[in-house]
Parts: C-alpha cells; structure tokens; sequence
C-alpha cells in the first residue's frame, strides 16, 4: 500500500455499526498508525481482531484485509498491520473480500456453540479467527452477524493454521442452492458502497 501521512482511510471494525475515517499519522511498510476520531474512541480494539481498510486510489477505492497491532485509547492512536496476500498461500479459487464480523458457529457433531471472528469471506470459503480447538472435515452452522442481517450457512474446516493469538480455519461454504451464493453477492456489493459512502462523508 503506497499510504503516507495526511492519508484518509476508512476502518471497519466488528465492534462498530458503520465504518469510519481515520487519518493516517505514520506508515512505516506495512505498519499504519492511526488517529481516529471522539467518537470512536470509545471502541473495543483488541489486538489481533480483523480489520478492513479501505484507500482510494487514482480510479477507485482499493480495500485490503489487516489486523490490530495495538490501541491507545487515550490517544486515540490505532496501529494496524495490513496483510500481504502471498500468491503461494493463498489456497482459494475465488476472490477473498476482507471483513470484520463477530459470527456464531454450532459444531454438527457435538452441538457445542462459540463466537468466533470472520477475517474474510467469498463465494466458497470463509476465515474464521478463534481460539477454540476445530478439526479438519467438522462441519458446523455458521451465522455471521452482519451491520442489520444475519448471514447463515453450513460449513466445512478445510484448512488450519495457528496464529500468534488465535487459531485461523479456512471452512468451504457447503452450498445448498443460490440463496448463500446470492447473500454474499449483495454483502460485497453493499460493503463497496458503504466505504464509497464513507469517502464522500463530511
């Protein structure tokens, strides 16, 4: 990201209903240090949570996946680390738009229930962040808590990965007609005009 200080980028984070501007005050790789505003200052920023940023460019707005480094709250100085999507370890057919949303999961096999964080999602897949012990093949209910709707499927462990604060699992979305196809389509649509939105926001 080529960011430097002065920089406006949108943030959405789990803990808030809508998405918010911030001004960046130091970049360093791929490092930002944040100044967001009063009113958002009051929010729960953990380290390691999903977070989505959103730039604009020459042509359009370019949104990338990132995570929380640490928060000052009496500073209001949020520092993030954006992600580096590696070619090589990027194990999907389909495009991953970066989100930031609690979910709840119900394991099929023995009925147990947690709340986990979504990192990203597409049309096949979703990440999941938790520090609960999953398997690969368990399958689970998924609903993911949206701004003002709840998104709900099965879904499957496909991949695992220990991260330095949570598990990480890739689940494959287990389809059953288009209507999970079709509420993820509208999500990515209605998630790029809300940071468009965002931008335009006085």
């Amino acid at each position: 990201m080529n960011i430097k200080p002065g920089d406006i980028i949108i943030v959405r984070h789990y803990s808030l209903l809508n998405a918010f501007k911030s001004v960046v005050i130091e970049a360093a790789d791929e490092s930002l240090f944040l100044k967001i505003s009063r009113e958002q200052s009051n929010a729960y920023f953990y380290a390691g949570d999903p977070i989505v940023l959103a730039t604009t460019g020459s042509e359009n707005i370019r949104i990338s996946g990132g995570r929380v480094h640490s928060y000052s709250q009496g500073e209001g100085i949020l520092q993030v680390q954006v992600d580096i999507q590696k070619v090589e370890n990027n194990a999907r057919r389909y495009e991953r738009t970066p989100v930031s949303h609690y979910a709840d999961i119900r394991l099929c096999d023995t009925c147990k229930k947690y709340q986990v964080l979504v990192k990203d999602i597409s049309f096949y897949g979703i990440m999941l962040f938790t520090k609960e012990d999953l398997h690969k093949g368990q399958q689970m209910d998924v609903d993911v808590f949206l701004d003002r709707d709840i998104m709900s499927f099965k879904a499957e462990v496909v991949r695992k990965l220990e991260g330095t604060i949570h598990m990480e699992y890739g689940l494959k979305i287990l389809h059953r007609g288009p209507l999970v196809f079709n509420h993820i389509q509208n999500y990515v649509r209605k998630s790029q005009e809300e940071f468009n939105n965002a931008f335009n926001r006085k």
